[in-house]
């Protein structure tokens, strides 16, 4: 391929980690073949060095057909499975436009791939990485690696030093804790909750508590700070939230991430840094990549309404307020014993 590759990178901060191997597989297949990310322009600090010639800001569906129609690219590859990612390449005329045929969009692709589906009709939960991986392979990318990969720009991490030097907290062992989910308030955790963790940590250990959080986030992170005890030793980035590339930098200095089932779970992963992820409304299925002994799920799944993927919960939020500081206090020290155990023997 001469002409340039778009790849329409899906629209969530988890997603885009998830796509990582595909992407990566897409640049090894057409090493000389100029590659386009068309994505939020939020979501740039995310992506990895030497993956993209050129990085497209998406600003919907008009925008995107005109950048598209100017880039004249051969191929596009939709992550999203949104009729509006669809648009653009069909009405821009890119000759091939790969991607799964969900929402009735099958007309607007050259090469439609099939949802998976069980022999009775219903979807199959298939992990993100693999689920996008095949999207990559119909364009012809070998990808033997499944698992997400990021890495930290130097800039980033001088940056992140910067502000921890400003608030006393550069010499800290950390411990990331991420309150919040922009999915919907039922993937959160009682604020409560985060506080008697946090304090518990501050009591039995030298790990400083750092409450993460995105713009639209602030309040969230201020309710966990303000139903604390040891205020003076936890640092909340609610004054002044970290970009993605900073919080890049964050999560690779951590000694470990605590967080709901969303974004952040994804970037420690794809650092090494180990997970204690509170889940209820979300089928892990769509997110069991991780190796053992990278991450510890807490979920109540003996709960009959658990996995019903609802943004809003109509009940009494149980699978979430059931799982107890406790029990994610002793899964993130059995998390920590287990790396120090294998650091050890290496």
């Amino acid at each position: 391929m001469r002409r340039p590759v778009v790849l329409r990178l899906p629209n969530w901060v988890g997603d885009v980690v998830m796509a990582e191997p595909a992407a990566s597989a897409v640049r090894d297949a057409f090493p000389s073949t100029p590659l386009l990310a068309l994505a939020r322009r939020h979501l740039f600090g995310l992506l990895e060095p030497g993956t993209f010639d050129e990085l497209i800001p998406s600003r919907g569906p008009l925008a995107d057909t005109i950048a598209v129609r100017r880039a004249r690219p051969s191929a596009c590859v939709l992550f999203p499975n949104s009729v509006a990612s669809a648009l653009p390449p069909f009405f821009a005329g890119v000759p091939r436009r790969v991607g799964y045929a969900t929402f009735g969009r099958r007309p607007l692709l050259s090469d439609p791939l099939p949802y998976p589906h069980a022999p009775g009709g219903a979807r199959t939960p298939v992990p993100m990485p693999r689920y996008y991986a095949a999207l990559a392979r119909r364009l012809g990318a070998d990808v033997s690696r499944t698992r997400p990969r990021l890495s930290v720009r130097p800039e980033a991490a001088q940056r992140l030093q910067r502000h921890l030097a400003a608030r006393g907290f550069e010499n800290r062992a950390l411990l990331a804790l991420n309150p919040g989910a922009s999915y919907g308030a039922s993937k959160l955790w009682p604020p409560e909750h985060f506080a008697r963790l946090a304090d518990a940590v501050c009591e039995t250990s030298d790990l400083a508590p750092v409450i993460l959080c995105a713009p639209s986030e602030k309040h969230i992170a201020d309710a966990v700070h303000e139903r604390m005890r040891h205020k003076a030793r936890t640092l909340n980035t609610a004054e002044e939230p970290l970009d993605l590339s900073e919080l890049k930098a964050l999560l690779a200095r951590a000694e470990a991430l605590v967080t709901t089932d969303t974004g952040p779970r994804h970037i420690a992963l794809a650092l090494d840094t180990p997970c204690v992820v509170l889940m209820g409304p979300t089928d892990p299925r769509y997110t069991d990549y991780a190796p053992p002994g990278a991450e510890i799920v807490l979920r109540r799944a003996e709960l009959p309404c658990i996995g019903c993927h609802y943004k809003e919960c109509p009940r009494d939020h149980a699978c979430m307020r059931g799982i107890t500081p406790e029990e994610a206090l002793a899964a993130l020290r059995s998390l920590l014993r287990r790396r120090d155990g294998q650091t050890a023997k290496t």
